[in-house]
């Protein structure tokens, strides 16, 4: 009975040393998964908060005068834009923040090409807070697509690096390489919206400490920078 009874004890005292073990390590008992650490959040100031429910409002303000006034930005006869957002999603008003969305600007310094519709006008009126656009060149589009182009297979992003994989999705179009896409976007031939479905938004070099410190362009500047752009993205690309 003795020895039974020591035997019993060694047990109890190599599972309470087993438990503390696993205690130690965050787990609360057998065949129970490790408790993740919860991330705390970041403390943000009253004062800040207050500050970007201002700024909403603000701009939701401005997209309804908009809207009763009609106003609409100039583009003149481009029929391709290249354009990128500038500042973060914090100071926007729910309608910018949908344009934004539909014309896939919703990440910061990432720009997209877009067509010129009767719509678009208004549209960039409304985010021209926080975006900049413009006319590109036949270079600019060019150095976009060889040195950051890219298209979204399956899941994945890829770089335009393979006209196989071009020819795959644009072959049945007449659009095999890369060129062949500067040229349809450049001339808005019959499978441009096409290229513009194939193409995913192209992320651009950050500027050295953010848009408001680059001394490199007219960092000031929002909405409409014409063939300026140009300029702007030889810097970022």
């Amino acid at each position: 009975a003795m020895e039974k009874s020591t035997v019993v004890e060694d047990v109890l005292k190599k599972r309470r040393t087993h438990e503390a073990l696993l205690a130690k390590k965050g787990v609360t008992g057998v065949g129970k998964k490790k408790n993740k650490k919860k991330k705390d959040k970041p403390f943000v100031r009253a004062e800040k908060l207050v500050k970007q429910a201002r700024s909403v409002a603000y701009d939701t303000r401005r997209a309804q005068n908009l809207k009763r006034r009609r106003e609409t930005v100039k583009l003149g006869k481009a029929s391709l834009l290249v354009a990128f957002r500038i500042t973060s999603a914090q100071d926007v008003s729910p309608r910018a923040l949908k344009v934004l969305r539909e014309l896939r600007l919703a990440k910061l310094y990432h720009a997209t090409f877009l067509t010129v519709t009767p719509a678009l006008p208004a549209q960039l009126k409304i985010i021209e807070p926080f975006v900049v656009f413009g006319v590109p060149t036949l270079e600019t589009v060019r150095n976009l697509l060889f040195k950051r182009g890219q298209t979204r297979i399956g899941r994945k992003l890829q770089p335009l690096t393979d006209n196989a994989m071009i020819e795959a999705q644009l072959g049945s179009k007449g659009i095999i390489c890369i060129e062949d896409i500067v040229h349809e976007l450049m001339t808005h031939g019959a499978a441009f919206r096409d290229v513009l479905k194939f193409l995913q938004p192209i992320k651009l070099n950050t500027p050295n400490g953010g848009w408001k410190s680059s001394a490199s362009f007219a960092s000031d500047k929002r909405g409409n920078l014409g063939d300026k752009i140009n300029t702007v993205l030889s810097t970022m690309c």
